[in-house]
Protein backbone atom coordinates (compact mmCIF):
# COMPACT_ATOMS: atom_id res chain seq x y z
CA UNK A 1 0.00 0.00 0.00
CA UNK A 2 1.45 3.45 -0.61
CA UNK A 3 1.81 6.00 2.36
CA UNK A 4 1.34 10.09 1.85
CA UNK A 5 4.49 11.19 3.06
CA UNK A 6 8.03 10.46 1.58
CA UNK A 7 11.02 11.28 2.87
CA UNK A 8 14.56 11.86 0.86
CA UNK A 9 17.88 10.73 1.31
CA UNK A 10 20.46 12.16 -1.43
CA UNK A 11 23.58 10.89 -0.75
CA UNK A 12 26.89 11.09 -2.63
CA UNK A 13 30.34 12.38 -2.58
CA UNK A 14 31.19 15.64 -1.11
CA UNK A 15 31.06 18.11 -4.64
CA UNK A 16 28.63 15.32 -6.20
CA UNK A 17 25.82 17.88 -6.20
CA UNK A 18 23.71 16.75 -3.16
CA UNK A 19 22.74 20.43 -1.72
CA UNK A 20 22.32 21.01 -5.42
CA UNK A 21 19.10 18.89 -6.27
CA UNK A 22 17.63 18.64 -2.94
CA UNK A 23 16.85 22.70 -3.49
CA UNK A 24 16.08 22.14 -6.91
CA UNK A 25 13.40 19.19 -5.82
CA UNK A 26 12.09 21.58 -2.98
CA UNK A 27 10.98 23.89 -5.57
CA UNK A 28 9.56 21.52 -7.39
CA UNK A 29 7.39 19.57 -5.19
CA UNK A 30 6.21 23.35 -4.00
CA UNK A 31 5.33 24.12 -7.67
CA UNK A 32 3.55 20.31 -8.48
CA UNK A 33 2.06 19.10 -5.42
CA UNK A 34 1.81 22.20 -3.46
CA UNK A 35 3.28 20.49 -0.17
CA UNK A 36 6.00 22.56 1.95
CA UNK A 37 9.30 20.54 1.81
CA UNK A 38 12.73 21.17 4.38
CA UNK A 39 16.16 20.82 2.72
CA UNK A 40 18.31 19.04 5.76
CA UNK A 41 22.02 19.59 4.32
CA UNK A 42 24.50 17.43 6.25
CA UNK A 43 27.19 20.87 6.33
CA UNK A 44 24.86 23.03 7.40
CA UNK A 45 23.19 20.68 10.44
CA UNK A 46 27.28 20.09 11.14
CA UNK A 47 27.81 23.89 12.13
CA UNK A 48 24.39 24.26 13.80
CA UNK A 49 24.48 22.02 17.15
CA UNK A 50 27.05 23.44 19.91
CA UNK A 51 29.16 20.52 19.54
CA UNK A 52 31.56 20.71 16.47
CA UNK A 53 31.72 17.76 14.69
CA UNK A 54 34.49 16.57 12.86
CA UNK A 55 34.85 13.86 10.56
CA UNK A 56 35.54 10.60 12.98
CA UNK A 57 33.00 7.99 12.56
CA UNK A 58 31.58 9.14 15.77
CA UNK A 59 30.71 12.56 14.85
CA UNK A 60 29.34 11.33 11.46
CA UNK A 61 27.10 9.40 13.89
CA UNK A 62 26.35 11.74 16.26
CA UNK A 63 24.93 14.15 12.28
CA UNK A 64 23.30 11.50 11.02
CA UNK A 65 21.07 11.25 13.84
CA UNK A 66 20.60 14.56 14.17
CA UNK A 67 19.67 14.62 10.74
CA UNK A 68 17.05 11.69 11.22
CA UNK A 69 15.46 13.82 14.05
CA UNK A 70 15.09 17.02 11.89
CA UNK A 71 13.24 14.43 9.16
CA UNK A 72 11.14 12.95 11.75
CA UNK A 73 10.06 16.62 12.61
CA UNK A 74 9.51 17.66 9.56
CA UNK A 75 7.31 14.69 8.77
CA UNK A 76 5.50 15.71 11.55
CA UNK A 77 4.22 19.00 10.70
CA UNK A 78 3.36 17.64 7.12
CA UNK A 79 6.21 18.50 4.92
CA UNK A 80 8.81 16.37 2.93
CA UNK A 81 12.11 16.16 4.25
CA UNK A 82 15.09 16.19 1.81
CA UNK A 83 18.68 15.13 3.38
CA UNK A 84 21.10 15.95 1.24
CA UNK A 85 24.89 14.65 3.36
CA UNK A 86 27.56 11.98 2.04
CA UNK A 87 26.19 9.35 4.82
CA UNK A 88 29.67 7.41 3.98
CA UNK A 89 28.49 4.29 5.72
CA UNK A 90 25.64 1.80 4.66
CA UNK A 91 24.19 1.62 8.79
CA UNK A 92 24.25 5.61 8.87
CA UNK A 93 21.89 5.18 5.42
CA UNK A 94 19.77 2.64 7.55
CA UNK A 95 19.57 4.75 10.28
CA UNK A 96 17.75 7.45 8.27
CA UNK A 97 15.81 4.99 6.27
CA UNK A 98 14.25 3.38 9.60
CA UNK A 99 13.31 6.39 10.69
CA UNK A 100 11.37 7.73 7.94
CA UNK A 101 10.37 4.58 7.38
CA UNK A 102 7.91 4.65 10.46
CA UNK A 103 5.90 7.12 9.35
CA UNK A 104 6.44 7.17 5.24
CA UNK A 105 8.04 6.02 2.02
CA UNK A 106 11.86 6.28 2.46
CA UNK A 107 13.76 6.91 -1.24
CA UNK A 108 17.17 7.14 -1.87
CA UNK A 109 18.69 8.78 -4.49
CA UNK A 110 22.92 7.90 -4.89
CA UNK A 111 24.83 10.63 -7.32
CA UNK A 112 27.28 8.52 -8.41
CA UNK A 113 29.34 11.41 -9.99
CA UNK A 114 33.50 10.49 -10.36
CA UNK A 115 35.82 11.60 -7.34
CA UNK A 116 37.84 13.85 -10.11
CA UNK A 117 34.35 15.73 -11.59
CA UNK A 118 33.46 16.07 -7.66
CA UNK A 119 37.20 17.40 -6.72
CA UNK A 120 36.68 19.78 -9.75
CA UNK A 121 33.91 21.61 -8.24
CA UNK A 122 35.00 22.11 -4.56
CA UNK A 123 34.98 25.55 -4.35
CA UNK A 124 36.00 24.90 -0.53
CA UNK A 125 39.11 23.48 -0.99
CA UNK A 126 38.04 20.59 1.20
CA UNK A 127 39.81 17.86 -1.12
CA UNK A 128 42.81 19.41 -1.49
CA UNK A 129 43.26 19.63 2.51
CA UNK A 130 42.49 16.13 2.33
CA UNK A 131 44.88 15.27 -0.13
CA UNK A 132 47.37 17.07 2.43
CA UNK A 133 46.70 15.39 5.32
CA UNK A 134 44.76 18.73 6.78
CA UNK A 135 41.69 16.93 7.43
CA UNK A 136 41.71 13.41 8.44
CA UNK A 137 38.71 10.74 7.67
CA UNK A 138 37.92 12.75 4.59
CA UNK A 139 35.39 10.70 2.65
CA UNK A 140 36.85 9.30 -0.57
CA UNK A 141 40.34 10.46 0.21
CA UNK A 142 41.28 8.99 3.63
CA UNK A 143 37.67 7.31 4.53
CA UNK A 144 35.55 5.10 2.64
CA UNK A 145 31.89 5.25 0.96
CA UNK A 146 30.45 2.86 0.86
CA UNK A 147 28.56 2.48 -2.14
CA UNK A 148 24.49 2.35 -1.67
CA UNK A 149 23.07 -1.23 -2.11
CA UNK A 150 19.96 -0.80 -2.78
CA UNK A 151 19.15 3.07 -3.97
CA UNK A 152 15.50 3.84 -5.45
CA UNK A 153 17.37 6.56 -7.82
CA UNK A 154 20.85 6.35 -9.49
CA UNK A 155 22.42 9.54 -11.19
CA UNK A 156 25.81 10.76 -12.31
CA UNK A 157 25.66 14.67 -12.24
CA UNK A 158 28.71 14.80 -14.75
CA UNK A 159 25.99 13.40 -17.32
CA UNK A 160 22.60 14.21 -16.35
CA UNK A 161 21.49 17.74 -15.49
CA UNK A 162 19.46 18.94 -12.62
CA UNK A 163 16.16 19.29 -13.95
CA UNK A 164 16.63 16.14 -15.68
CA UNK A 165 17.16 14.48 -12.58
CA UNK A 166 14.63 16.66 -10.54
CA UNK A 167 12.20 15.35 -13.33
CA UNK A 168 13.14 12.07 -12.39
CA UNK A 169 12.91 12.04 -8.63
CA UNK A 170 9.45 13.84 -8.87
CA UNK A 171 7.99 11.04 -11.21
CA UNK A 172 9.44 8.54 -8.94
CA UNK A 173 8.10 9.87 -5.42
CA UNK A 174 4.58 10.42 -7.59
CA UNK A 175 4.74 6.42 -8.61
CA UNK A 176 5.18 5.16 -4.83
CA UNK A 177 3.24 7.88 -2.67
CA UNK A 178 -0.61 9.13 -3.38
CA UNK A 179 0.77 12.69 -4.27
CA UNK A 180 -0.25 12.03 -7.49
CA UNK A 181 -4.21 12.01 -6.86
Amino acid sequence: MKKNKVGILITGLSGSGKTTIAEKISIDIQHYFKIDCDVIDGDLIRKKYPVVLGFSKEDRFLNIKNISNLAKDSLTKGKIPICATIAPYIEMRNILRTSIQSTATFVMVYLKTPIEVCESRDVKGLYKKARKGKIKNFTGISDIYEIPLNPQLTFDTSIHEISFISNKIIEFITNVTYYND
